[in-house]
């Protein structure tokens, strides 16, 4: 278990109760079997995974990877497999990003910007990352029905929701980053073997 600077436990990225899975024998690493020539833009659209399972989310609010707190730039630096959010494919192992990780980058970036602790020069990239964030909740939309919160009503006295206890059916994320380690350890192995 990870642990912060005031020794919480850091919640590990871990499975969820799993509501749909296809599974089929292929073997690693899977992009492997992918035709494309990886040339310019003749890449597959997703990342190469088997299936992903289908998990439950219910939203509940976390001390964990706040705006003003001490330990947050911390905290969301930890959201990253090893590789940053980046996967290596192709016979070269080409480089490209994952717009899940690309997500969680944008959030941190707006972290950094609304704390005050990020580097002014990097305030562009806060206005791109809003914008980005915006296409892909659009890309994706959740419709999840979220009923009025009593707790915003009491507590701001105004009618709103704040999602809390709402569960959603989600894909599975710890099999996006269990994917993403192998093809790390996979990209570090393939660099041995041509240092060598």
């Amino acid at each position: 278990m990870l642990l912060i600077a005031n020794s919480e436990p850091l919640p590990q990225i871990q499975p969820c109760k799993r509501v749909y899975c296809e599974t089929q024998s292929i073997p690693a690493p899977f992009y492997a079997h992918v035709s494309a020539a990886w040339l310019g833009n003749d890449f597959p659209e997703e990342f190469p995974m088997h299936p992903i399972a289908k998990v439950k989310l219910t939203v509940e609010d976390s001390t964990h990877l706040q705006i003003l707190d001490d330990a947050a730039t911390h905290d969301w630096s930890r959201v990253f497999p090893s590789s940053g959010g980046y996967v290596y494919l192709d016979p070269h192992r080409r480089k490209f990003a994952l717009s899940m990780f690309h997500s969680m980058h944008c959030l941190g970036q707006l972290q950094s910007a609304l704390s005050g602790t990020g580097n002014p020069i990097e305030r562009p990239s806060s206005h791109h990352c809003m914008n980005y964030l915006r296409l892909l909740i659009m890309c994706q939309p959740d419709l999840t029905l979220e009923p009025m919160s009593r707790h915003v009503h009491d507590e701001r006295h105004v009618n709103g929701v704040d999602g809390l206890g709402v569960t959603h059916t989600c894909r599975d994320w710890s099999q996006v980053y269990s994917s993403v380690e192998l093809n790390w350890e996979d990209y570090q192995a393939w660099l041995n073997r041509t240092h060598e």
